[in-house]
């Protein structure tokens, strides 16, 4: 459905006229609104012998005094370490993956010692490249494709994994990890 000239015309006289009526918030503006509404109403009775001052709030002071009782930040995740180029390579099929693993079905129990196992046989046979499968989980919140990467992260599987990621699309995506393991010495 097309709009006739005359509606388009009306439209654009009217923006016009919205935008002439409007400027941009600077910061001291927006600071002296913020100061407003942390003002006491002019309702309210003023204590006798107390003298009561603007209160000049900024947005960080206000957001510390909302969250006097927050819960600490939980654990960080492991940063994926992954380099960009090799992560390219592996979805184009320019790296081969060696070995896969596939963890969809098993309790986190299973899975930390069936991965362990198998990062340990991988190292052992001096593959460099494997692949995890986890599973996305329900709503993209499964318990192993969290877990996995602290468990990456920490001994004794840090000690075997020089780096990890999450696989490209036509690996798994998001439900799948690349993992790069360490040269066995000697």
């Amino acid at each position: 459905m097309s709009r006739g000239k005359s509606e388009d015309g009306a439209d654009a006289a009217l923006w016009q006229k919205i935008i002439s009526q409007t400027s941009p918030l600077d910061k001291r503006h927006k600071s002296r609104q913020i100061a407003r509404a942390a003002k006491p109403s002019a309702t309210k009775k003023r204590t006798a012998g107390h003298s009561e001052k603007p209160i000049r709030a900024t947005a960080s002071r206000l957001n510390q005094a909302a969250k006097p009782n927050a819960k600490p930040a939980p654990a960080l995740q492991p940063e994926v370490t992954i380099e960009h180029k090799a992560r390219r390579r592996l979805s184009r099929g320019h790296l081969e993956i060696e070995a896969r693993l596939d963890l969809h079905g098993m309790t986190a129990a299973q899975a930390k010692a069936i991965l362990t196992q198998f990062i340990y046989h991988s190292v052992g046979r001096g593959l460099t490249w494997v692949l995890v499968i986890t599973g996305k989980g329900v709503a993209g919140q499964g318990i192993l494709r969290r877990e996995l990467p602290l468990w990456c992260a920490q001994p004794p599987l840090s000690q075997n994994i020089v780096s990890f990621g999450p696989a490209a699309p036509s690996h798994g995506g998001d439900g799948a990890f690349y993992m790069r393991l360490r040269k066995q010495r000697g």
